[in-house]
């Protein structure tokens, strides 16, 4: 089965150099997060087409403008993330790289990963670092302090691990988000991806994704490293903090919030493999 042509992989790669482009002019990205976004973007759109690309552009459209949105409300937890506005490469990759594979399998038609199971995973990855992106950048806006899910302590808003209301809501709508993309641009009569997905698919995707944003929580309360503060005492993820070194005190070194989101992305996978083959049967 054909799925990609020569004609596709050209446009795909002239339409990937154009999103890094624009997206570095509007400072979504830093230059390298501009790279990094381009050879992702060459293997969705090249390899995945245009239901694939457009879940993508879903996200990253969606993530970067909440990014902007009520900056000066969020700066006191964006003080407390190790990264915040533009994106760099570590995150690009740490976002797009399953995805990316996804993209490619769908391409090579695997025997043991058919091109549709490899567009309901593709699915419900892009759910998952979405629905964790979504959590971040709208629970930075919660009134209400939010718990620390290792401990259920009350904590500063925007630290690694914590959890609202406001945020957990945001999760459930991020991944319902994709999800819903994915099934308006899945093309019908499809050689490749066959029918549309059903209720029990989709559902099976946004809970993936949910999860695995769940799992970047947990990840976050106990392994991920922490740094403190030594001016104003503080808990965050970076090493640096009131124009002064922080010091680490808690979790794995090499565990940083990019190494996290990774994981979590592998997890909403992980995930979504074995949703979708209990409830659905999909081979």
């Amino acid at each position: 089965m054909q799925i990609i042509t020569a004609n596709q992989l050209i446009l795909g790669t002239v339409l990937a150099a154009v999103f890094a482009a624009v997206s570095i002019l509007l400072k979504f990205l830093t230059p390298l997060g501009g790279v990094a976004a381009f050879f992702v973007g060459v293997s969705v759109f090249g390899f995945g087409g245009v239901p694939f690309a457009a879940i993508l552009l879903a996200f990253f459209i969606s993530s970067s403008l909440l990014s902007k949105f009520r900056v000066r409300q969020k700066q006191k937890a964006n003080s407390l993330n190790a990264k915040t506005g533009r994106r760099d490469a570590a995150q690009v990759i740490a976002n797009g790289l399953v995805a990316s594979l996804l993209a490619v399998g769908y391409a090579l038609d695997l025997r043991f990963a058919p091109p549709r199971f490899c567009m309901l995973l593709f699915i419900a990855v892009m759910s998952t670092v979405n629905a964790d992106t979504w959590a971040t950048e709208i629970g930075g806006l919660s009134r209400r302090r939010p718990i620390l899910i290792s401990t259920f302590k009350k904590v500063a808003v925007g630290q690694s691990g914590a959890i609202s209301v406001l945020g957990t809501a945001a999760a459930l709508l991020g991944a319902s988000f994709i999800a819903f993309v994915g099934w308006g641009f899945w093309p019908e009569r499809s050689v490749a991806l066959l029918w549309r997905p059903d209720m029990a698919e989709l559902l099976a995707c946004v809970w993936a994704g949910f999860l695995g944003c769940f799992a970047d929580t947990l990840l976050g309360a106990s392994i991920q490293s922490k740094y403190r503060c030594q001016i104003c005492g503080e808990e965050l993820e970076g090493i640096e903090h009131c124009n002064a070194p922080s010091l680490r005190f808690k979790g794995l070194r090499w565990m940083t919030n990019d190494t996290v989101n990774f994981v979590s992305s592998l997890t909403g996978l992980v995930f979504a493999i074995v949703l979708l083959k209990a409830s659905t049967g999909v081979k």
